[in-house]
């Protein structure tokens, strides 16, 4: 383990970050046990642990900095999406109160009662009976049906100003 291509550590960097590390008394530790010629050389190397120590935080600031550079960018992207999502949603839901205008049952009401959505067996009678009615009445449903189909194409088109509804 070397230091600044110094040589062999003598010191151990764990040593500083011990609980209860008092700087004073390493220091009086040091010069009772070692001769005051090789401070100049210990000096130096915990300068280079310090330098190290900086090093390894300062890389991992500029990891984290772009770490939340980059989510932040996927923030706005996200944040993009979620308007243009709420943008298709609004459409979707000018169609289906376009639709819900349709007469698909081709009556004068053009409104759809409770009694066309029951489960009953027997209104699939009717429903097969009333099939067997004049063409005539057919055809005018399939023209109504043809013009809400065009409406519909034009409200569901990608310009952002649909153009109105025609009466």
């Amino acid at each position: 383990n070397t230091v600044g291509g110094e040589g062999v550590l003598t010191v151990d960097p764990s040593i500083f970050t011990r609980s209860g590390f008092s700087a004073t008394k390493y220091v009086d530790s040091y010069f009772l046990t070692n001769p005051e010629s090789t401070t100049y050389k210990h000096l130096k190397e915990i300068k280079a642990i310090e330098q190290r120590d900086k090093d390894v935080l300062k890389e991992s600031v500029v990891g984290s900095y772009k770490s939340f550079v980059k989510a932040g960018r996927k923030i706005e992207e996200v944040g993009g999406m979620i308007e243009k999502l709420g943008g298709d949603v609004d459409k979707v839901i000018g169609v289906v109160e376009e639709m819900s205008k349709i007469n698909w049952l081709g009556d004068d009401s053009g409104v759809w009662s409770d009694s066309d959505f029951d489960d009953d067996d027997d209104d699939d009678d009717k429903s097969t009976a009333s099939s067997t009615t004049s063409s005539s009445s057919d055809s005018l449903v399939d023209m109504d049906f043809a013009l809400e189909v065009s409406k519909l194409e034009s409200l569901t088109s990608l310009d952002d100003d649909p153009p109105p509804p025609t009466p």
